[in-house]
This record gives structure tokens, sequence and C-alpha cells, in this order.
């Protein structure tokens, strides 16, 4: 059982990343705090394995992550986890849900202890941040596209490879991590995980990547 959420103030260190942030680039933090404020901002903490928004749901606000990790996830009619994305400090969740007033078709856990950021999504759509929306919405969408095209693949083999070249590109270099652990990849993938672990050690033998942990290089 997982504790409730907790309110929390918005911390110099909070609005400094903020400040940083796509959302809120270019703004110092005094300003940040200001708009903050105007948006109805409310700062919530949550314990790993928390449930931040469940399926189902309609939000009324958009997520800012201020600390820690978040799996955005879908359950499947037999119970089953699908994880659509993982995010990190700065990034933009619910946001789409909470503009078209739409029920929620994914739920969002915390991989670690998180705190977020919830502003008013009524008052930040008459903001003068509504067109720093738009290309924050399209990277989503690309990611989302990336993920299609991963699953497509029908074999594990390529799933993995697909998901691999894609986080290599991302990183600019053959030696990289993902944010995810190996079940989190499972998840990702939408495999079995013993299935995903036989075929990471096929790889390893043929000579395609080596890992340890999450930590991957292709060959």
């Amino acid at each position: 059982m997982t504790s409730a959420p907790r309110s929390a103030p918005l911390f110099a260190a909070h609005a400094a990343a903020l400040a940083g942030s796509p959302l809120f680039r270019g703004a110092g933090a005094d300003a940040v705090r200001a708009k903050v404020a105007s948006l109805g901002g409310i700062v919530r903490r949550y314990a790993k394995g928390a449930a931040v928004l469940r399926e189902g749901d309609r939000a009324t606000a958009a997520g800012v992550l201020l600390e820690g990790r978040l799996l955005v996830c879908r359950t499947d009619w037999d119970g089953r986890r699908d994880i659509v994305e993982t995010l990190g400090p700065g990034a933009l969740f619910a946001a789409s849900y909470a503009l078209a007033g739409e029920p929620l078709a994914v739920g969002v856990e915390a991989d670690s202890p998180v705190t977020a950021l919830f502003l008013d999504a009524a008052r930040l759509a008459a903001s003068d941040l509504a067109a720093r929306l738009v290309p924050l919405l399209a990277r989503k969408n690309l990611a989302l596209n990336e993920k299609l095209a991963v699953l497509s693949r029908r074999r594990t083999r390529d799933k993995v490879l697909a998901y691999l070249a894609a986080q290599s590109v991302r990183a600019g270099a053959r030696d990289f991590e993902i944010p995810l652990s190996r079940q989190g990849l499972a998840d990702y993938l939408a495999v079995d995980r013993s299935a995903l672990s036989a075929e990471l050690g096929r790889l390893r033998r043929e000579g395609v990547l080596d890992f340890r942990k999450n930590r991957f290089r292709l060959r």
C-alpha cells in the first residue's frame, strides 16, 4: 500500500530547474515563481510505486516532473502492464488529456520518489505559455511513433534491436544507458521477460551487442 501524495512548497531549487525546462525556459527563478502562482501551481510528492494519475481519471492539470522518474503505463485487459514511455525531470505529462478534457487512456506511476508540479490546464491554455505547448506535444507524438515503429516488429530480436538502435541515435554513441530496468524493457517491448533475457544473451554471444545492467554497447 502506497502513501497518499503530500503537498509541498515550490523550493528555490525547483524554480531553478523549471527555469531550464522547455515550458519556462528563459525565465528567471522569480518569474517562474510568479508564473506558477498565476497558473494555480501545486507541488506534490509521491513515494516510489505510487499512482500519480490513474487510467480513466479526468485530469484538470498538466504535470511537470521536478524530481525523480515517472513511468507512463497502459494496462491490458488481462492485467499486463505496457510501459508507454519514461519521463525524467522537466518532462511534461497529462497535458494533452487535461487540455482536451478526455479521460486518461494511460496511468502515470512513480518509478522512484517523485516531486511533481501541477498547473491548471484552463489557465495554462489561456496564458502566454500556450504556444510553447505545441512543440512539446509534437515531440511526445514523435516518441509514440517511435514506439509504434519498435512494436511493429514481429520478432523479439527485431524489437530489441530497433529500440536499442533508437537509443544509440539519441545518445549519439554506440555505448549508452537506457532508462529502463530489465522488467521495464520487457514491458515496453510487450514481450516476456525470460524471452527478452534469452534474446539478449543470444545477441551477446553473436557479437551484436554487449551489456551490463542497463548499459549497452552496439558493435
